[in-house]
């Protein structure tokens, strides 16, 4: 497993079924005052309200979303990790949902999913959205498959 040149992600209180975003662009703090709005606000009323473990290190700033990715603990490395990067600060604040256990873990994620998985390893998709996201692959309801597949609306390629 490639290793990034940067220091660790902690995860020390995230909560497991909370979207986890790695914030990696520093240049506009009212940008990202309104992604964290975003975060905030639950994608559906029944959703709890969200609860996203944010990482605001600038030890990361201008990080690529693969070093991201391995820079998280690979024993307790969530599926998905979302970066707010230069992109996400601009309208309509998509995070990159960057699929983790992929990358971490290439051969397990290869007997789950097969050679041929179907699906890209990073999209866009709406902050208001990371948190039912992240819930829903902790949860085991659903996989990162179901929203990287080529005919889910709620996503857009990165």
């Amino acid at each position: 497993m490639r290793k990034s040149d940067r220091p660790g992600i902690d995860l020390t209180g995230s909560d497991p079924f909370a979207a986890l975003v790695v914030r990696t662009d520093f240049g506009d703090d009212a940008a990202w005052a309104r992604i964290q709005e975003s975060l905030a606000t639950p994608y559906l009323p029944q959703l709890p309200v969200g609860n996203a473990f944010l990482v605001e290190d600038r030890a990361w700033a201008g990080a690529r979303w693969e070093d991201v990715a391995f820079g998280l603990p690979e024993d307790a490395a969530p599926e998905v990790v979302f970066v707010a990067d230069g992109v996400a600060m601009q309208e309509p604040h998509e995070l990159l949902a960057v699929h983790a256990f992929r990358l971490l873990k290439p051969e397990l994620a290869a007997m789950y999913f097969g050679a041929d998985r179907g699906f890209t390893d990073h999209f866009r998709l709406s902050a208001r959205q990371a948190d039912y996201m992240a819930l829903n692959l902790a949860s085991g309801s659903q996989h990162f498959g179901d929203f990287a597949g080529p005919d889910q609306p709620v996503i857009h390629r990165a």
